[in-house]
């Protein structure tokens, strides 16, 4: 079977969530499967697990195991700093959102 090159999953905001195959999470994130299963034991991702039985992938968790990539892969970042970060940047952005709520109620008086 002839290769088809890398899966490109695209990101969209969405009101509905997708979950996606363990084969298919490691495609996009162009990722080994042991540095999928590093992240989820060490808490970095959660996946949820389907009716059968095998691991499945949120669009989040997705965007996190990329970021982590990027940590692990260019800067080499340890797991234990990966988490760190991870969980700043999820506050600053949760911040981010708060202080965007603020300005447009501010805006509306």
């Amino acid at each position: 079977m002839p290769d088809k090159g890398p899966v490109r999953i695209i990101l969209q905001h969405s009101h509905t969530t997708t979950y996606y195959t363990e084969q298919e999470t490691i495609a996009a994130c162009q990722i080994e499967v042991q540095v999928l299963q590093q992240l989820c034991d060490a808490g970095v991702i959660q996946g949820i697990e389907d009716v059968g039985g095998e691991r499945r992938y949120s669009t989040e968790d997705i965007v996190q195991l990329r970021r982590a990539h990027r940590l692990q892969h260019d800067l080499g970042v340890n797991v234990e700093g990966i988490e760190v970060i991870l969980h700043l940047l999820r506050r600053v952005e949760s911040l981010q959102h708060e202080l965007e709520g603020y300005r447009s109620v501010q805006k509306g008086q």
